[in-house]
């Protein structure tokens, strides 16, 4: 019994004694491991380093940095910036151990050879995301004077601008013509202005009342009873596409269509606006899928949308007659709910034409209504903030502009003021309409876009479209 119990016990022994050169080998194994690693890992940090440090003299020249640089960007999506230079530079030999750069020479621990830096960088574009444009939150018009710059269009005379988007120097422009053969939207390259360049032009068919650009596609607004929303595709805007048209749902299916008169993209829905008919005049589309546009909503408006905006949970209509200004939760966008309606006086003769936001007040502007009433204001700031019991938005101030107000960029204390003044005229007001700066535009002024604080105004004149770009805001 003992001799068993002993045999037992050794048999133990030798076990635990396997075990234990086990863990000891896997633990001197393991430290071996991240010994190594960590070694390797060293090593290549400082080989990174070294060039890093060596490409200093390359990124702290921003002429050669800026001009390395090739973006493409369609203006509401994120732009794709990739970099390549190159520099000489005197490494250590750990960067040569790890094969950085494949040439050098040795001398005393260290090598001179050629580096090559290229990499990419994808950088948001928070000012267009969703749809918004390029225009910055401040400009500063202070300390000099901005130039101006004319620039003729190969446009046709007979063809009319109706609406202007410009992002990242390239202009998206629709037009109407009398003629059925006519192109009504352009691409234009912008970034010199002494020599503008058509990039494409398209023939969608009847004709665009405004456009809405948002990554790489146009959402058009047709002037047909076919069709009033068109989705074009621009990924490579020198071959512009239609890939979507549909039309909007008629109450009677024996009416005429109207034919689309605004438009506006946001987060992943376009709203409609159509002149007046016997159906809803605001149509909500789901472009999720830009190929296969799905109606979402619909609301009677009553009038003609001359002007449609959105930002956060709130949409803005400007139109005619008494729904001059109409201010929408568009929480839910396919479940539309009015929050307030603002007949200002005078909404008799004349119709709402701008609309612009701003850190939560809404710029509206309207039309002269044949003659100027002074006591009918053109231009009106409300604050969008809050709105009243009674659905009524808070007028801030307000003042007479003889010409109309036909676009309007607002950053307060300056607002932007299009209007057909002296035949065309581009004014720098402040809330009050006290004028800083004016500037004539030539011909009539059609449409104001701006683009990281440069100004462009498209104008129609019996000598044919022209775009000027009013430059040099400070950003």
């Amino acid at each position: 019994m003992n001799t068993h119990i002993k045999n037992c016990v050794c048999g133990f022994l030798v076990l635990e004694a396997i075990i234990a050169l086990a863990l000891f080998s896997i633990c001197v194994f393991s430290i071996v491991t991240l010994s190594w690693g960590s070694r390797r890992m060293f090593d290549e940090a400082s080989a990174r380093r070294a060039l890093l440090d060596s490409a200093v003299s390359i990124a702290a020249d921003p002429l050669a940095f800026g001009a390395a640089f090739a973006h493409a960007a369609y203006g509401n999506d994120a732009t794709i910036a990739t970099f390549s230079s190159s520099t000489s530079a005197i490494l250590p030999d750990a960067a040569l151990a790890n094969g950085e750069p494949p040439t050098g020479t040795h001398a005393d621990a260290q090598a001179t050879g050629s580096i090559s830096i290229s990499f990419s960088i994808l950088q948001p574009d928070t000012f267009s995301a969703y749809g918004k444009d390029t225009c910055p939150p401040i400009l500063d018009f202070s300390g000099r004077m901005p130039s101006t710059t004319i620039a003729a269009l190969p446009i046709p005379a007979a063809n009319d601008i109706t609406g202007l988007s410009v992002k990242d120097g390239f202009a998206y422009i629709s037009t109407d013509s009398n003629i059925a053969a006519d192109p009504d939207l352009y691409i234009f390259d912008m970034r010199d202005m002494a020599a503008p360049e058509l990039v494409s032009s398209l023939n969608t068919g009847p004709g665009l009342a405004d456009l809405s650009v948002a990554g790489p596609y146009v959402f058009a607004a047709n002037k047909s009873s076919v069709s009033q929303l068109q989705v074009i595709d621009i990924h490579d805007r020198s071959h512009p596409a239609a890939i979507a048209q549909v039309k909007v749902p008629l109450d009677i299916s024996t009416s005429t269509a109207p034919y689309a008169s605004a438009i506006y993209y946001d987060k992943g829905f376009v709203y409609l606006g159509t002149e007046k008919g016997d159906s809803p005049e605001l149509t909500v589309w789901n472009v999720a899928d830009p190929a296969l546009p799905m109606l979402s909503g619909r609301y009677e408006i009553g009038n003609k949308v001359e002007k449609i905006l959105a930002e956060g949970d709130r949409m803005y209509i400007a139109g005619t007659g008494g729904n001059q200004l109409m201010t929408f939760d568009v929480t839910n966008p396919t479940a539309l709910a009015l929050l307030s309606t603002m007949a200002p006086r005078g909404f008799l003769t004349q119709n709402g034409q701008a609309l612009d936001l701003f850190d939560g007040s809404v710029a509206f502007g309207r039309d002269t209504g044949g003659y100027n009433n002074t006591a009918n204001p053109e231009f009106m700031l409300y604050d969008a903030s809050n709105i009243a019991p009674q659905g009524q938005l808070a007028l801030q101030s307000s003042f007479d502009e003889p010409g109309g107000a036909y676009a309007i960029v607002a950053r307060p204390p300056y607002f932007l003021v299009l209007t057909h003044r002296s035949s065309g005229q581009f004014r720098l007001d402040s809330a009050t309409g006290m004028a800083s700066a004016v500037y004539n535009i030539s011909g009539a002024p059609a449409a104001l876009s701006c683009d990281w604080g440069t100004m462009y105004v498209a104008s129609n004149s019996n000598n044919g479209p022209t775009l000027t770009a009013i430059k040099d805001f400070h950003e």
